[in-house]
């Protein structure tokens, strides 16, 4: 019975495995089926922005679907262009910044500071993480979201002692090719994200 119970817990691990590197590569996609009935939905104040330069302000906000976050983007006119799940894990998940930036003549990125909540069990822990929101070419239809790194941690490592971890978020061209990088310094350890297009991005420690 041992033998089986540890069999079994080593697929699950593998499992989980394969179900996160696929978060992390942005190969999992969400479920293409009926559109689902939320019992209970919210939705932020939205931010304002111009993300493709045409002159009008698309609106950048968050909806809670039945404790389920959402990005939501919607046109000048109110009509929805884009929506993706955003990944909570405690309790006050928000999105609390959005930084535009160019990263070369055909694509644009918001960097999305959204804070992951926090976990009270036996000692406190809250975390942030980067979303990269993409636009190619000026195109709504062209909106990707990539699931990025953490950048914020903050956890009790003794009674009432909290501690927070380091971090830095740069754009820079790096290379030199036309299309700046995004790096992120955190907790000593640095990542530079390389964007490839259509929402594809490249990591490198």
């Amino acid at each position: 019975m041992k033998l089986i119970f540890f069999l079994f817990s080593l697929a699950a691990l593998a499992q989980d495995e394969r179900y996160f590197r696929k978060i992390y590569t942005g190969e999992l996609k969400e479920f293409q089926g009926e559109a689902k009935e939320y019992k209970y939905v919210f939705s932020s104040p939205a931010y304002q922005l111009d993300l493709n330069d045409d002159g009008y302000f698309e609106s950048i906000l968050i909806s809670k679907k039945d404790n389920i976050d959402f990005l939501e983007v919607r046109d000048y006119e109110g009509r929805q262009v884009f929506e993706h799940r955003l990944y909570a894990y405690g309790g006050d998940a928000h999105l609390y910044r959005l930084k535009k930036v160019k990263l070369s003549n055909h694509a644009t990125a918001l960097i999305l500071f959204f804070y992951e909540g926090a976990r009270h069990t036996h000692q406190f822990e809250a975390t942030a993480r980067l979303y990269f929101l993409t636009l190619d070419d000026k195109k709504l239809d062209s909106l990707r979201l990539f699931y990025g790194p953490n950048y914020w941690h903050e956890f009790e490592k003794f009674r009432e002692t909290f501690w927070q971890r380091d971090l830095n978020v740069n754009v820079v061209d790096y290379n030199e090719d036309g299309t700046k990088e995004v790096s992120v310094t955190y907790n000593h350890i640095s990542r530079v994200y390389f964007y490839r297009g259509q929402g594809t991005w490249l990591n490198f420690k």
